[in-house]
């Protein structure tokens, strides 16, 4: 943490703020916003026309009925992938529309 000149480094104190702030949470899920592209690739994100987070859901709303059906199909694998490249469970469930 701190060290003898009580100096953090950026990413301590960062975490800190969150953490006092207590909004670690809303952090997470807006880089889950933020990483769903790089995640699904730039086809499903040409196709998507709105994606929020709330209490753990995925919301997704895609324009291609064939696209929304193949993506149910993956939902598990796209929900484990971005859990995975953010570190920790943030996504529980994902719904599309």
């Amino acid at each position: 943490m701190a060290t003898k000149d009580n100096a953090y480094n950026m990413k301590e104190a960062i975490n800190l703020l969150l953490r006092t702030y207590k909004i670690e949470g809303k952090y997470d899920e807006s880089k889950v916003l933020f990483i769903y592209r790089e995640v699904v690739g730039q086809m499903i994100s040409k196709h998507t026309t709105s994606i929020k987070i709330k209490a753990g859901t995925l919301f997704i709303t895609v324009d291609n009925a064939a696209l929304r059906s193949e993506l149910n199909f993956a939902r598990e694998k796209l929900k484990d992938s971005l859990n995975q490249k953010i570190g920790k469970v943030i996504v529980e469930e994902i719904i599309f529309r």
